[in-house]
């Protein structure tokens, strides 16, 4: 029994540790396109325009189409 609680727990470990790995990975990606989104709002107006409508399609498939397909296997 001690056995089996033993490795359990090693497992929750292993568990919690990827999810908190792949949360400072989604964090860190996050940051970066709003960090690009920022810059990129300093440009000229055609210019601008486009880039901040490529950066908000990026995320949309990101959320909508990427991750449930990813989530899918």
């Amino acid at each position: 029994m001690v056995l089996y609680g033993l490795a359990l727990a090693l497992i929750r470990v292993s568990v919690w540790e990827t999810c908190s790995d792949v949360s400072k990975i989604v964090s860190g990606e996050a940051s970066s396109l709003a960090g690009l989104y920022r810059d990129v709002s300093s440009y000229t107006e055609p210019i601008r325009l486009e880039l901040q409508k490529e950066l908000r399609d990026y995320v949309d498939y990101v959320i909508h189409e990427a991750r449930p397909l990813q989530r899918r296997g």
